[in-house]
C-alpha cells in the first residue's frame, strides 16, 4: 500500500474517531463533548501537520492547513465550550458537503470518466443522505436535538467509506 493511502486512512480513522465522539456526546452532556472534541481535534490536528510534514517537508500544504484549522478548532472547543455554536453550523456544513459529494460523482463517473459504478453509487448516497439531513435540520425542530448524533453518524459513514475506497484502489493497483 502507498504511502498516501496509509495518510488518508490515518485521516478516516481520524474522523472515525470523532464520529463516535460525537454519537456518545447524549449520554455525556455538551460541556464533556466540548472537552473530548476539542482535545480530539487538537490530537487529529496535531497528527496530520506531522503527518504532512514528514511527507511533504512542509506545513503549509494543503493537508496540513485542514490540520491547522482542526487543531485551532480544539483550542475554540475547549475555551469556548463552543458545541452549541458548532452544532447551529452543522445543517449547512451538511447541504455544502452533501453537495460536493453528489456533484463528485458526476463529474469522476462522467467527466473524468472513472467508470467505477460502486464508487458512483456510494458518493450518491452519502451525498443524497448529507443533503436529506441538512435539510431535516433546519426545517425540523425535533431534529436539531440530535444534531450531534447526526453529526456522528454522518462522520462515521465518510470515513468507512474512505477507508473502503482506499483499500479499493489499494487492490486495484496490485
Amino acid at each position: 500500500m502507498k504511502k498516501e493511502s496509509v495518510i488518508k486512512i490515518l485521516e478516516a480513522c481520524v474522523l472515525l474517531i470523532v464520529g463516535v465522539l460525537f454519537c456518545v456526546s447524549l449520554a455525556v452532556g455538551t460541556e464533556v463533548l466540548s472537552i473530548i472534541i476539542g482535545a480530539s481535534l487538537i490530537a487529529a490536528g496535531t497528527v496530520i501537520i506531522i503527518l504532512s510534514l514528514i511527507k511533504d517537508k512542509s506545513v503549509l500544504t494543503p493537508i496540513s492547513l485542514g490540520g491547522l484549522l482542526a487543531l485551532s478548532l480544539g483550542i475554540f472547543f475547549i475555551v469556548a465550550n463552543a458545541i452549541g455554536f458548532i452544532f447551529s453550523y452543522v445543517p449547512y456544513l451538511l447541504l455544502v458537503a452533501g453537495s460536493a459529494i453528489f456533484i463528485d460523482a458526476f463529474l469522476s463517473y462522467f467527466v473524468k470518466k472513472e467508470k467505477v459504478l460502486a464508487v458512483f453509487i456510494i458518493k450518491l448516497i452519502i451525498g443524497a443522505g448529507l443533503i436529506t439531513v441538512g435539510a431535516l435540520l433546519i426545517t425540523v425542530a425535533d431534529f436539531k436535538e440530535y444534531v450531534a448524533l447526526i453529526v456522528g453518524i454522518a462522520l462515521i459513514i465518510i470515513a468507512i467509506s474512505n477507508i473502503v475506497l482506499e483499500f479499493y484502489k489499494a487492490k486495484k493497483a496490485d
